[in-house]
């Protein structure tokens, strides 16, 4: 209807130059959504979530120089928890690393104290007398009242 006189369109702000870079990009963000991808590339992701967390890590890392301890002695003991922004918290959906099933509602994710992640049921298994057990990644002993359960939904 506008072919020939695109000016006269409602939609003629749109194809002109300020804005072909936001459209494309709009463009971009709902095909993926339709076809469930990620809108950035995985890389551009890991990149911008390492940059993110350096300042933290040297500031960390000059701590532990000054106290004397060796950062590569501690292998990949040291665990601690960075912020991202909310603009990297993607976890909508978890896969189970032991079952290797998708969490659901009845059986939810939950996280140990060590900071790693199973489902309820592999947790269960694993659950010995006195309502203890033994995280499956690393030598610690958890009792369940140390299990938080996570809400992902």
């Amino acid at each position: 209807m506008y072919v020939r006189d695109l000016k006269a369109s409602p939609y003629a702000e749109l194809c002109g130059s300020k804005q072909h870079q936001r459209v494309l990009e709009l463009f971009a963000r709902e095909a993926c959504a339709v076809m469930g991808l990620p809108k950035e590339s995985p890389l551009h992701l890991g990149v911008l979530a390492g940059c993110r967390v350096l300042p933290a890590s040297m500031r960390m890392l000059k701590l532990m120089q000054s106290k004397g301890i060796d950062w590569a002695s501690l292998g990949a003991g040291m665990q601690t928890e960075l912020q991202l922004g909310p603009d990297l918290q993607f976890h909508s959906v978890f896969i189970c690393p032991i079952s290797r099933e998708q969490s659901s509602p009845e059986n939810p994710p939950v996280w140990l104290p060590c900071g790693h992640v199973i489902c309820r049921q592999s947790m269960m298994k694993l659950v010995r007398t006195n309502s203890r057990f033994k995280c499956p990644y690393c030598p610690i002993d958890v009792h369940m009242e140390q299990v938080k359960y996570i809400n992902f939904m």
